[in-house]
């Protein structure tokens, strides 16, 4: 597993809290307490005995030898340079394995975290942390490769003090697993002590971890039929519908939906299975996610630029994408709910809603029945391994498309099955299918995507088109309405302006992180009635947004500012756990000019990770503007020596220590940023100035070149690039940068001046 790929999986690895009550002592945010499962067993005997064996039942379960699947016999697992020996003490199961001190020690295993087609183990720790391991049992069959233990990234040796180690913050359940796993979770941090006390009132994903608590339903259930009829939600707070009714209306080899679709029947579902940040822990059931949880957009490196799943994204933002999510479709029209068991096998499934005599023939899929080219799913829904041997369908359900896949990089699914063959091959292929006489294939958002990430020419007018895409999906008009920020024609802005009235919150979100850049009237006119809307991470992202804008707004919008204000600083700390949030309110505060503030909140977030990155470059930053520089050298040396991520570190040190007058220690550090892995275009564009000031300018175009390939449309860098190139190489040299220049902003005078400068020159 890579380390993009390794962070993701702490978000799965799950288990259930130390405190229990099976029976509902735990009462639920909003009144009504939760039962247990077993209470519902009595009236709903058949879905409990369909949900006792699922996979959302057996979440966790306490260590012992009937849920135990490891070999707990004394052997050991051995990566790189250190080892693992799982072994027993009576009926007790026990890890001896590398703590975040680097010395051996024996950790007795508590839960048990799924089943198949890994079982993972969760041990406890100080501060009230239960800690999933990073060596898991394959519960495979042998015949398969399983019946094992694996490292969850065995390309990487993870040491201790880095976040992946699986006694750091990445792998802390209490965080990154418990509200997805459990049922009724009350994380229960303690921001002064640091400590948890964590409770659930229900081990695994039980009945109320989807219908909510339970306790007025049991008293509907007991009530006469005539007081039950005045309750059309039966006591829940959401009331769960019945999978959707589809029909072939004549001629058709595709089945509609004729019934009405609950629009947050689905959000149910993608609370847990979408990446996401919790916002705030009091879930109310039946609000729109947006409420409580802010799903990521199509990031990168999360999905590739046409939407394919790239990180562990869960399924809700690729179902998102589909086009059966379009016509109506959602997760228990074809996931059984309570079992979680497919609703048919193989292609009888699609059967249900796609005529198999004009679909299940090779006329469509142009493969031999009964040949893997022939099944559905490997060509509408491919697979992506996460967690070494855990397979996962992308539930985009996209049409095939490998000539995306040849102008935008990406995997298709036709090569991932014929190996060895190239996306031209498989769009030629498919070209030949259709023949020559075939309509043109449908437009695509993965231009616009791919363009708003690199900053490509035509960006904007790419990004424009697909917000004003109607019939796209909402992740994809949201990507690109945030893509849009830096952008600063005036079509993208009416577009903004426009998709603030979007009916979709998630069309709305996007379209305030796209407002951000704007300048401050123009935010302010735009996103003032941002702050009263419905959903409350609009709201709070609209009053980020304004933060620096507070007296320009009118005395009604300032009221609404301080409600949004106080909203998005209590989303932060309900993080408080995390460096992520105190480093928002840092950046919150200084907008707001609270410098102060601002300094003790950046400050928290060290307390949380010594090595945050982004505290310690905005505290420093935040000390350079009170004058001092001194406190803010002590930061950032300090945060290297915790961080994992030192470019950044490298990168805001080398700076500081120019603007002291100590040029060769800042040329060094420059330089060690530079030559980091993971130096961004930034840190090498620096580094190259700062040669050139040395006169070395051979040296940082060197630099420069390296840069731009890692960021081929940086503007700074293609800038500087076009001027030392021509000092150090000559004018036809310079040539091809300038000219890229002017690709990149054809209405700039200078630019176009001077290209024709350098090509007299020439």
């Amino acid at each position: 597993m890579s380390r993009l790929a390794a962070a993701a999986f702490v978000a799965l690895v799950a288990a259930a809290c130390e405190k229990e009550s099976a029976r509902g002592g735990v009462a639920a945010p909003h009144g009504a307490a939760h039962v247990g499962s077993r209470a519902c067993a009595e009236c709903h005997a058949q879905q409990h005995a369909d949900w006792s064996g699922s996979h959302h039942a057996l979440a966790m379960q306490p260590a012992t030898a009937a849920t135990v699947l490891g070999d707990f016999s004394g052997v050991e697992s051995r990566h790189a340079d250190t080892v693992a020996k799982f072994f027993r003490r009576g009926e007790a199961f026990f890890v001896q394995l590398e703590g975040a001190d680097g010395a051996l020690a024996d950790h007795e295993v508590r839960w048990t975290f799924g089943v198949a087609p890994l079982q993972q183990y969760l041990v406890a720790l100080d501060r009230g942390r239960l800690q999933a391991l990073d060596v898991a049992w394959d519960a495979r069959d042998a015949a398969l490769g399983g019946q094992r233990w694996i490292w969850l990234h065995p390309d990487e040796r993870i040491r201790p003090g880095d976040p992946l180690h699986w006694t750091g913050p990445a792998f802390e359940w209490n965080h990154m697993c418990a509200e997805c796993h459990s049922t009724n979770v009350q994380k229960g941090f303690d921001a002064a002590t640091r400590n948890y006390v964590t409770t659930a009132s229900e081990h695994g994903v039980g009945c109320e971890g989807c219908h909510g608590p339970g306790e007025a339903h049991v008293a509907w259930a007991q009530r006469g039929d005539a007081a039950r009829a005045n309750d059309a939600n039966k006591g829940l707070a959401h009331l769960l519908h019945k999978p959707g009714v589809f029909a072939f209306s004549d001629g058709a080899v595709t089945a509609s939906r004729v019934d009405a679709k609950d629009p947050t029947e689905q959000e149910s579902c993608a609370r847990c299975h979408s990446r996401r940040t919790t916002t705030r822990e009091d879930y109310e059931f039946g609000r729109p996610l947006l409420d409580t949880h802010l799903p990521a957009l199509l990031d990168d490196p999360l999905y590739f630029a046409d939407g394919q799943i790239r990180d562990e994204v869960f399924e809700h933002g690729s179902f998102l994408q589909s086009r059966m999510h379009a016509a109506g479709v959602t997760c228990g029209d074809c996931h059984e709910a309570h079992s979680g068991k497919l609703r048919a096998e193989g292609n009888a499934l699609c059967a249900r809603c796609h005529m198999p005599s004009h679909y299940d023939q090779p006329s469509h899929h142009h493969h031999a029945a009964g040949a893997k080219g022939a099944s559905c799913v490997e060509c509408h829904m491919p697979e992506r391994v996460y967690m070494v041997v855990d397979p996962r369908r992308d539930h985009s359900i996209r049409v095939p498309r490998p000539d995306l896949a040849l102008r935008h990089g990406g995997p298709d699914a036709c090569t991932q099955c014929h190996q060895g063959k190239s996306a031209k091959w498989a769009a030629d292929e498919i070209a030949g299918w259709r023949g020559k006489d075939a309509p043109p294939l449908r437009d695509h958002w993965a231009a616009a995507i791919a363009a708003g990430h690199s900053g490509a020419p035509q960006s904007e007018r790419l990004l424009v088109e697909a917000m004003r895409r109607s019939e796209w999906p909402s992740i994809v008009r949201a990507t690109a309405a945030r893509l849009s920020a830096s952008s600063r024609g005036d079509a993208a802005d009416r577009e903004l302006r426009t998709l603030l009235r979007d009916p979709d919150p998630l069309v709305r979100y996007g379209a305030v992180l796209g407002m951000e850049g704007r300048e401050p009237l123009a935010r302010v006119a735009a996103l003032s009635p941002m702050l009263t809307d419905p959903i409350a991470n609009v709201r709070t992202q609209a009053a980020f947004a304004l933060a620096d804008c507070e007296s320009l707004l009118g005395a009604a919008d300032q009221r609404a500012f301080l409600s949004a204000a106080a909203d998005y600083e209590s989303a932060q700390r309900s993080n408080a756990e995390r460096d992520f949030a105190w480093v928002n309110l840092g950046l919150f505060a200084a907008r707001r000019g609270r410098i102060e503030e601002a300094q003790s909140h950046c400050r928290r977030a060290l307390l949380a990770d010594p090595g945050s990155v982004r505290a310690a470059v905005n505290l420093a930053d935040l000390l350079r503007e009170s004058g001092r520089d001194a406190d803010g050298e002590v930061i950032l040396r300090t945060a290297l020596s915790h961080a994992w991520e030192k470019a950044p570190l490298q990168h805001a040190l080398g700076l500081l220590l120019v603007r002291a007058g100590r040029r060769e220690e800042a040329m060094a550090m420059l330089a060690e940023a530079a030559r980091a892995s993971t130096a961004s275009a930034r840190h090498l564009y620096v580094f190259a100035v700062a040669l050139a000031g040395e006169g070395r300018t051979e040296d940082a175009v060197l630099q420069l070149e390296a840069a731009q390939r890692r960021d081929p449309w940086n503007r700074d860098v293609l800038e500087a690039l076009a001027t030392f190139t021509a000092t150090a190489r000559g004018a036809t040299h310079a040539i091809p940068w300038a000219q890229k220049l002017v690709e990149l902003d054809p209405q700039d005078e200078a630019l176009r001046a001077q290209l024709v400068e350098l090509q007299s020159a020439k």
